[in-house]
């Protein structure tokens, strides 16, 4: 199943819908499975990300139960970010997707990031991960090199500066934990 433009609301007004994404699943009928779901969601005319999920079930008004999902989302039209998470629930109200399964979060080139559980924020593109948290680091020297230009040069379209500070802090606390 695909969704697409094709969702209509009870105003008669599909450009309203254009850039929900995930939140037209709230047009799915209640308890009923809907399989190999894909959703684009786009902002401002351009793809913001895609979702997919093997299964898809709303439960209730405000929620969607979900399987094997996976999320990329898009800056430019390169993939800037992948999110797969086993089972979630996704809020309709809050744009959020809880998982209390493993889940990883990818940046291509920069890290890996697994977790037992996660809360993530759709709007912000941000979350949170409980449990045992593991962080794989690519190519760290290749980071610390883009930092230091996007220091210099006007704001690089993906910030390693913010990814720089996070790593030396990571570096940091490990060496004290060795001492």
């Amino acid at each position: 199943m695909c969704i697409r433009d094709s969702i209509f609301s009870d105003n008669g007004n599909n450009e309203d819908h254009k850039d929900e994404g995930i939140k037209v699943s709230k047009f799915m009928p209640l308890n009923k499975p809907n399989l190999r779901v894909e959703i684009p969601q786009f902002k401002n005319g351009q793809l913001d990300c895609v979702i997919k999920a093997e299964e898809m079930t709303r439960v209730d008004k405000q929620s969607v139960k979900i399987k094997n999902m996976e999320i990329d989302f898009f800056e430019d039209n390169a993939k800037q970010m992948s999110v797969f998470l086993k089972n979630g629930k996704y809020n309709f109200l809050d744009n959020t997707l809880d998982s209390n399964d493993k889940t990883k979060l990818i940046i291509p080139n920069y890290f890996t990031l697994i977790g037992d559980s996660m809360v993530f924020d759709l709007d912000k593109k941000q979350g949170r991960m409980t449990g045992k948290v593991r962080m794989v680091i690519k190519n760290s020297v290749k980071v610390m090199d883009r930092a230091k230009k996007s220091h210099n040069i006007e704001k690089n379209k993906f910030d390693a500066l913010f990814f720089s500070r996070g790593i030396n802090s990571i570096i940091e606390s490990l060496k004290t934990i060795r001492r």
